[in-house]
C-alpha cells in the first residue's frame, strides 16, 4: 500500500498516532520527545477537541494532520516506523481501554 501523499516528504524514523487530540493526550510527554530527538518526526492525524490548538507543541518535527477519513488511514499507517499511544495518566485515562493497540496490532508495526 502506498503511504498518504501529504506526509511522504517527512523524513524517517517517523512515529504515528491517528485519534482524537484532546486532554488524554501527555502533550509535554510529545514535546519532550521531539525536543531530545530532533531527527524523529511525530505524525499526529487526527481532529484537536476540548483543547485549545494554541496549546499543542509546535516543533519543526512535529506534524499535525488534522481529521482524515478512517479509509485514508492505512495510508498513514503505511509510512510510520513506529505507532505511538502517547496517553497521559489522568482521570480522562483511568479507565481507558483503547481499540487503538489492537488496530496498530493489525497494521504490523512496533508500538
Amino acid at each position: 500500500m502506498h503511504e498518504a501523499e501529504d506526509q511522504a516528504g517527512i523524513p524517517h524514523p517517523r512515529l504515528g498516532f491517528y485519534g482524537v487530540i484532546d486532554e488524554r493526550l501527555d502533550l509535554p510527554l510529545l514535546d519532550t520527545v521531539a525536543e531530545a530527538r530532533p531527527d524523529w518526526h511525530i505524525v499526529l492525524v487526527g481532529p484537536v477537541v476540548k483543547i485549545d490548538p494554541a496549546s499543542l507543541p509546535r516543533r519543526p518535527n512535529i506534524h499535525y494532520f488534522g481529521q482524515r477519513s478512517y479509509d485514508d488511514l492505512p495510508r498513514y499507517l503505511a509510512g510510520w516506523d513506529v505507532c505511538l499511544l502517547p496517553f497521559a495518566r489522568n482521570d480522562a485515562t483511568r479507565f481507558i481501554s483503547p481499540t487503538k493497540t489492537l488496530e496498530y496490532m493489525a497494521a504490523e508495526l512496533p508500538s
